[in-house]
């Protein structure tokens, strides 16, 4: 699958809203989400354009970006690769090394998916492939706020 744009035309089966601008999801606003090409088929990669506003003050990309990056990956995966969404019930981070790249690409793959919670393991690259971050979260599939346009 090649990047395309963020407004959601390149994701299919995935709810564009998480793409298109920020409409949905205000906070994704500030990122620069693209798809990617995934290290492996069982995967599913989103990539990051990094710049001053997602930065630290030493210049790296801020940990709480990255855990933006890492939970929304995620959730697209385990929506995607196990057709079950929900929202974030636990994320577990590693900050590896600061990440300095003009670009950054999330991974996720399912871990396990089971009839109320799916496990997401997540790994963020730099340009040159280092290890930035990894990760895991928990979906907890099916549970959302009354009124919410996402699906059961």
């Amino acid at each position: 699958m090649n990047a395309s744009p963020t407004d959601g035309s390149n994701v299919p089966g995935a709810d564009a809203r998480a793409y298109a601008g920020g409409r949905e999801i205000p906070a994704l606003q500030i990122l620069e989400l693209t798809r990617a090409e995934p290290s492996r088929p069982e995967r599913l990669a989103i990539e990051m354009v990094t710049n001053p506003n997602t930065h630290n003050a030493v210049g790296a990309v801020h940990g709480g970006v990255l855990a933006m990056l890492m939970d929304h990956t995620g959730g697209v995966a385990a929506s995607e690769l196990a057709d079950k969404g929900g929202p974030t019930a636990d994320l577990h981070i590693r900050y590896l090394r600061p990440a300095l790249t003009e670009k950054i690409r999330a991974e996720a793959w399912i871990v396990k998916a089971g009839g109320r919670l799916v496990v997401v393991g997540i790994e963020v690259f730099d340009t040159a492939g280092k290890l930035v971050a990894s990760g895991d979260m928990t979906v907890a599939v099916g549970t959302r706020r009354p009124g919410s346009q996402f699906p059961d």
